[in-house]
């Protein structure tokens, strides 16, 4: 089962309230701002999180999206339904949305920190900054 049969993703992605503007637009080269959508700069800062061990509280947040944004995207909603049971231990996590968000936004919280450290260090552009940084000091530790 899961949301790709059951929608479980209707309840509310969120970000930290200090959000920064990384995501591709008209005016700006994917190199400086990598992300085309909001939830892609989410994924990865969830895989992030997840990968690290690490969370944080979510109580400073607001909301930037609908989770139902992934309802056609079954690999990234099974990898998400995979973190929350590996976490919680428990399989029924993904029938209770609220929860298995709480565990996914925490980690989401830590990741936008690694990411925007990623993307502001060093001297390329934000892409390659990102790489290097994920590469050199993420994976190897």
């Amino acid at each position: 089962s899961g949301c790709a049969l059951n929608p479980t993703f209707t309840k509310t992605i969120m970000a930290i309230s200090s959000f920064p503007r990384l995501f591709k637009d008209n005016d700006k080269k994917v190199l400086e701002s990598p992300f085309s959508r909001i939830v892609d700069l989410w994924f990865l800062c969830v895989c992030l999180g997840a990968y690290q061990g690490k969370s944080k509280d979510t109580k400073d947040h607001y909301r930037f999206m609908d989770g139902s944004v992934l309802k056609d995207d079954h690999d990234k909603i099974a990898n998400l339904e995979i973190i929350a049971i590996s976490v919680s231990g428990d399989e029924t996590i993904i029938e209770r949305s609220s929860d298995m968000l709480r565990i996914l936004n925490g980690f989401a919280y830590h990741g936008i920190e690694v990411v925007f450290s990623g993307l502001t260090s060093g001297h390329l552009e934000g892409l390659w900054n990102l790489t290097d940084h994920l590469e050199n000091k993420v994976l190897k530790s």
